[in-house]
């Protein structure tokens, strides 16, 4: 009844645990440095040779298979030794080109890829199934893997293991995982389970039906006897009717021999001891026919592997710069979807706008200032002198108005040397700057606007004028 994997997975696997050493060669498992009270069980010194199958094997070998005595002592060993163990699952992924393969980086390079590693945990339960029933004893072998509350299917042969190290994982609580796989293993043996009791029901009804057939001949042989012995007196009544006075006596005397018989036919309590003697073969036979189903945990396997969290620049002529963080999982080969920060879906292929936000192509625009790309939510930023959209890098705020400007749409203030937009500010013609409108005069002989530093005030007038038209003395 054992699967063939199953057996030489749980045989490498009991050997293991106790340190052997454990080789394959070609479809043998070879087996030393087995402890001594496993040799003394077996009765043989190691090293020992095992295959699983009778066709591999020959004078070498020995062959492992439901009835073996090692298998009877593997089981018996670990009955009531459930072990843990631990098993690292190792990765080496170039990183760099899992990123690069993953994403249309579209021109931006790769800086300062940094690395934090998380562990995650797959638990293995390997169980061994005794089904007893009928002096048979058949054995099933099931390793059931949970991961995050689910089962899943999982083989670690297919990947770079080595022996996992305590000071490398946080054990955790099992029992949620263990209830998870023994809630799986009910459906696993459900067939077989299934199966058995098909076949004990049918033995049982066999074996009832001949018990039944038994003590029905017994007491049909009683009853037939009781039958005959009727028959008997109402023959000799009949004759007793015809007979004359010497015979009548003889009669009579045969007639009250065959009721006693009768009645102690009637009264022995046969049929009733047949009765009993039915009821309790009947029963031993359901006793003998029951099935009885162990279930023991032979071992607890913690299997983990590195889970990557990646934080990386991505830089494009020294101007567009984004860090970013995703996660990638090397054992389900998945790296972490990253989001237009515009839209918010899943893109492929990277645009950095200048503001360092990641869009999507679709979300994408030109800075009408620096030529630069910006993005939707860049876009957002408009001029308060123009109404021009402008990106995050070319937007300058008034000191006056507090509004945020382009930079075509902003000077310096001849006064406080601080940021002013064309709508708080005039340009003086004398100096040829630019500062607070509310703090122009009108010359009193020319008529231009002038700043206060270019203001003169006439003495005899008591009027202004720009520092050209100014003439004192006159």
């Amino acid at each position: 009844m054992q699967n063939e994997t199953n057996l030489k997975e749980f045989t490498e696997l009991f050997f293991n645990n106790l340190k052997c050493k454990v080789s394959s060669e070609g479809n043998a498992l070879i087996i030393e440095n087995v402890p001594l009270d496993i040799e003394t069980l077996y009765g043989k010194k190691s090293p020992y040779r095992l295959v699983f199958e009778k066709e591999h094997l020959n004078s070498d070998s020995e062959l492992v298979a439901k009835g073996s005595s090692l298998l009877k002592i593997m089981a018996g060993y670990l009955d009531n030794k459930a072990q843990m163990s631990l098993l690292k699952i190792n990765f080496n992924p170039d990183l760099k080109k899992e990123i690069s393969e993953r994403f249309n980086l579209n021109g931006h390079e790769l800086t300062g890829i940094s690395t934090k590693v998380r562990n995650d945990l797959i638990f293995r339960f390997t169980f061994l199934t005794n089904f007893q029933y009928l002096n048979e004893r058949e054995q099933i072998i099931n390793s059931i893997y949970v991961k995050d509350g689910s089962i899943i299917d999982f083989n670690p042969e297919n990947y770079d293991t080595s022996d996992g190290k305590k000071e490398e994982i946080k054990i955790p609580d099992i029992k949620e995982k263990y209830n998870i796989a023994k809630e799986k293993l009910k459906e696993l043996i459900s067939k077989k389970t299934e199966d058995i009791s098909k076949y004990l029901n049918q033995s049982l009804e066999i074996e009832t039906r001949r018990i039944k057939s038994h003590y029905l001949h017994q007491i049909d042989e009683i009853n037939k006897e009781l039958d005959k012995n009727t028959e008997n007196i109402k023959s000799l009544e009949k004759k007793l009717l015809k007979a004359n006075e010497n015979d009548k006596k003889s009669i009579l005397d045969k007639i009250e021999r065959i009721k006693v018989t009768i009645e102690n036919l009637k009264n022995d309590g046969e049929r009733e001891k047949l009765s009993k003697e039915e009821t309790f073969f009947i029963n031993d036979e359901k006793h003998k026919h029951s099935l009885n189903i162990s279930n023991n945990v032979m071992n607890t396997t913690i299997i983990y592997y590195p889970v990557y969290s990646l934080k990386f620049g991505l830089v494009k002529k020294n101007i567009n710069s984004r860090h970013v963080e995703i996660i990638y999982d090397p054992m389900n080969n998945v790296i972490e979807k990253l989001f237009c920060d515009s839209c918010k879906n899943e893109i492929g292929e990277i645009f950095v706008c200048s503001s360092g936000h990641i869009n999507c192509e679709k979300c994408m625009r030109l800075c009408n200032d620096c030529r630069s790309l910006k993005c939707v939510s860049c876009s957002k930023i408009t001029c308060h002198a123009c109404g021009r959209d402008i990106c995050d890098k070319c937007k300058v705020k008034c000191s006056k108005c507090l509004n945020y400007c382009c930079f075509s749409d902003v000077s310096k203030d001849a006064f406080t040397y601080k940021p002013i937009c064309t709508k708080c500010s005039k340009y003086c013609p004398v100096c040829g700057k630019f500062s607070d409108k509310m703090m122009f005069s009108k010359c009193s002989t020319c008529g231009n606007e002038i700043c206060p530093k270019c203001s003169k005030r006439d003495m005899n007038t008591r009027k202004n004028q720009c520092a050209n038209c100014y003439r004192p003395g006159f």
